[in-house]
């Protein structure tokens, strides 16, 4: 039980001797609907010390993408102030430095990682051995993606490993409107979306699973709202 711990660094913070014993005291009260990562988080946020690794991790895992959305900060062609080199468009995390990270985040007790990015993280050759490896340490995992690289392979992949959630950025309700929003697009792209998001849909319930779950992420502009 994590108490005993916390009253220990309680004891020995700068707290005032009053204010150590009502902390205690507290913490004693709302010990019985937390668990013991939680108690620990709540004291480093009370304290301004770290006890416990991060409760949630955003995990950048690739520059690369195969869009330019007009709304990205990273590769829309609109945004000629932020331009980035080739070089960086195409760095990726590398494997090992993947999974030690992980560890320690699993050693920390981190409980959910959020794939995203500068980039497409399907477009990372090892997305599916990550998945699978952040999954079998049990922690909670995200996804962000355009969807258009989410194929049957992908898909079934990732129903199989118990991946979390998958959010999809679309912010378009038709083909007219995504192509507006997407220059680089090339015709049938948001139809190959809808089969990707339907095929996903079908294997997981073939499957008898209920994740991962779908989100669907709108930027809302001018030229998907009026």
């Amino acid at each position: 039980m994590a108490l005993n711990k916390i009253s220990r660094l309680i004891n020995n913070s700068e707290f005032s001797p009053k204010d150590k014993k009502e902390l205690i005291k507290i913490f004693k009260k709302i010990s019985y609907g937390e668990n013991d990562t939680e108690l620990l988080r709540l004291l480093g946020i009370v304290t301004g010390k770290a006890f416990i690794g991060p409760a949630y991790f955003h995990l950048d895992v690739s520059n690369s993408c195969n869009m330019n959305c007009l709304y990205c900060w990273f590769h829309s062609k609109t945004a000629p102030d932020k331009e980035y080199s080739d070089k960086w468009k195409k760095q990726q995390i590398k494997l090992n430095i993947f999974k030690k990270l992980v560890d320690d985040l699993h050693e920390l007790k981190t409980g959910l990682i959020l794939f995203s990015g500068a980039g497409e993280p399907l477009t990372h050759p090892r997305i599916i051995e990550m998945v699978d490896y952040v999954k079998k340490k049990g922690i909670i995992l995200q996804l962000f993606t355009n969807a258009l690289l989410l194929d049957e392979n992908h898909a079934k992949k990732f129903v199989d490993a118990n991946l979390d959630e998958i959010y999809c950025s679309i912010s378009a309700p038709n083909s007219n409107t995504y192509r507006k929003l997407h220059p680089s697009s090339r015709k049938n792209e948001f139809e190959t979306i809808e089969k990707n998001i339907m095929f996903r849909s079908k294997y997981k319930k073939k499957q008898n699973k209920t994740k991962p779950q779908i989100i669907i992420i709108e930027v809302i502009n001018s030229l998907n709202y009026s």
